[in-house]
């Protein structure tokens, strides 16, 4: 090998860490991007619990019950997330919603019941339904997911619709409803607020024993992880 070349690998080999460290960087949310995009997901804290719903598909024909789970993730640096794991479903099987602080946008994973992944960009409309989008860029047909709450969030509401081509009128494919696990829709009393996100919460947390109360099992490890990060603000 040629003391060039030698020098150009010894070279690359040291300034590719160095690369690597500048995007960790880069990608890394600044403590005021992770406070926009927590509260810009609490905005969609309603779906977070466990759900079973009915579905049909575009014909009406029944599909079955299916298990919707929504809860919270955090990342390393505190960057927020909600996840939904959907089982005995022949449409989803989980889907991710983050929020691009910069982008001023929701950005959402959706695996269908095969594990194959599509990209969606998401936005709240003025009734607070969830609407989530993506257009193929091979047929041209725009893909639309609808998510919302409905009797003061013990009822969910889900329906995909196909617009053939980006033109015309929309065919709904599926469409599923039904209540929040252990809900019903003549309720109750006001529940507690989860510490962490401030959405209604039943599951309670202890910390220098006192006790406190979380929506879901993504905001208890948080709560374990960093319990006076929370407590110190009550």
């Amino acid at each position: 090998m040629k003391v060039r070349t030698l020098l150009a690998a010894l070279l690359g080999s040291c300034l590719l860490p160095l690369v690597f460290a500048a995007d960790e960087k880069k990608d890394k949310l600044t403590d005021k991007e992770v406070a926009a995009a927590k509260e810009e997901l609490t905005k969609l804290g309603e779906f977070v619990g466990p759900w079973t719903v009915n579905a049909e598909d575009g014909a009406k024909k029944p599909l079955g019950k299916e298990k919707w789970d929504w809860s919270w993730k955090f990342g390393k640096d505190g960057a927020p997330s909600l996840a939904a794991k959907v089982s005995d479903s022949k449409f989803f099987s989980e889907a991710v919603v983050t929020y691009d602080a910069k982008a001023k946008g929701y950005k959402v994973t959706v695996k269908d019941a095969k594990g194959t992944e599509q990209g969606y960009t998401g936005n709240v409309d003025r009734k607070g339904i969830f609407i989530l989008s993506r257009t193929d860029a091979k047929t041209g047909d725009v893909h639309t997911l609808k998510l919302g709450t409905a009797a003061e969030g013990v009822r969910l509401n889900v329906s995909y619709e196909v617009q053939t081509g980006g033109k015309g009128l929309a065919s709904t494919s599926y469409k599923a409803s039904g209540n929040k696990d252990g809900e019903s829709i003549a309720g109750g009393g006001k529940k507690p607020e989860c510490i962490v996100t401030g959405g209604a919460a039943s599951i309670k947390v202890s910390y220098n024993g006192k006790d406190y109360f979380v929506c879901c099992s993504g905001c208890a490890d948080e709560f374990k992880a960093n319990p006076e990060k929370y407590t110190k603000k009550k």
